[in-house]
């Protein structure tokens, strides 16, 4: 089958990750503001390295 409005159709492209790294000083910061223990056991889910 002969589909010419098909041809300028473009696969949509793969998004690029690029990893986030904190600085010490960055990762001391937002330890400090946790305040209870649910909330440092809410920050170590959101880890990736934890799925």
């Amino acid at each position: 089958m002969d589909l010419p409005w098909l041809d300028g159709v473009q696969h949509p492209r793969t998004p690029k990750r690029i990893p986030s790294v904190l600085t010490v000083a960055e990762v001391a910061a937002l330890l400090s503001a946790l305040r209870t223990d649910m909330d440092l056991l809410a920050a170590c889910c959101a880890v990736p390295a934890c799925d």
